[in-house]
């Protein structure tokens, strides 16, 4: 009865996105727009966004960020100048 009912929610979604008109976004679709966006960063942006001082921005700089964002400590100097 479960697999019953889940299946038929999933068509459902399905229809609805489709009479929605909703369209699926590809991953890498997703990742190209965010290495255009870190494309974009001036030298003072990048040093900025290299928070662990790695010499790179990635993932972990993103993750000190929010984790600084929601007040948990990171170890790093996040929000003071640079």
């Amino acid at each position: 009865m479960k697999r019953i009912v889940s299946f038929l929610l999933s068509i459902m979604v399905v229809f609805a996105m489709i009479v929605v008109g909703v369209q699926p976004i590809s991953a890498t679709s997703q990742i190209d727009s965010i290495i255009s966006i870190a494309r974009t960063l001036d030298e003072t942006e990048e040093v900025a966004a290299d928070v662990d001082g790695s010499g790179n921005v990635n993932v972990k700089d993103a993750t000190a960020i929010q984790k600084w964002v929601a007040g948990i400590e990171t170890g790093f100097a996040i929000g003071e100048g640079i």
